[in-house]
This record gives structure tokens, sequence and C-alpha cells, in this order.
């Protein structure tokens, strides 16, 4: 149960590693398509894709590194007490790390806000 416990924990921190170094080097291509991070802010131009891309990107592979280990050391933390604590707690942490996933929303809309006007584009700075 415990190796068990260690994969499925470690599914979605891996996800977001990937995810994350690609978008940093390559976002999707159609910003009006299914896939990419996809808000009102970020497809507004280019420049904007490319940006939240870029950030949310690097959040999400620094958030996923974190997630990984945390959830491996818990594991390990408590590989002696029954599994149905174990899947107890294995419930929990990917509740966690779903929540984890959407936290680049925060400051990435608050750096496209502050970087780009309403028209996608990057403001002047003063």
């Amino acid at each position: 149960m415990l190796v068990f416990c260690i994969i499925v924990s470690l599914l979605m921190p891996l996800s977001m590693i990937i995810l994350g170094a690609r978008w940093r080097k390559k976002p999707p291509v159609n910003r009006n398509g299914m896939s990419g991070y996809r808000t009102k802010w970020s497809q507004k131009s280019k420049h904007t894709w490319k940006f939240a891309h870029e950030m949310a990107g690097k959040i999400w592979m620094i958030s996923g590194m974190v997630a990984g280990i945390l959830s491996v050391l818990l594991f390990v933390l408590i590989r002696n007490v029954t599994d149905d604590v174990k899947g107890l707690v294995l419930m929990l942490v990917v509740i966690l790390q779903a929540v984890l996933m959407f936290y680049p929303y925060i400051p990435v809309e608050k750096a496209l806000k502050a970087n780009f006007n309403e028209f996608g584009r990057l403001k002047k700075e003063k």
C-alpha cells in the first residue's frame, strides 16, 4: 500500500513539473484552443499568452517539485500506520495537490494586469 500511495501522490506533481517545463519553453500555439492557461487576460494577445504560460509554468514546476518531495516524505513518515489511514491521507494529499494546481491563477493574473494594458500590449514604463 505504501508504494501505491507514493506513486499516486506523485502523479499530479509530476504532471505539474512536465507541463510547467513545456509551457515555459513552448506555450500551446492556439490561444483559442482547448488547452493552456486560458483566462480573459492571457488570451488578449500573443504576448500575454506567452507571458502567462512562462510564469504559470515556472510556478507549476516549483510547486510540483515541492509537492512531490513533501508527499513522499509524508508517506515515508506514516509508513507504519494502517492502510485505512494511508488511504485517507492519500485522498487529502491529492485534494491539496489539486488546489495547488490552481494557485498560479492568483499571481499570474496580478502580473498580467500589472504589465499589460486592456488591449494586451505591454504597459509603457514610467
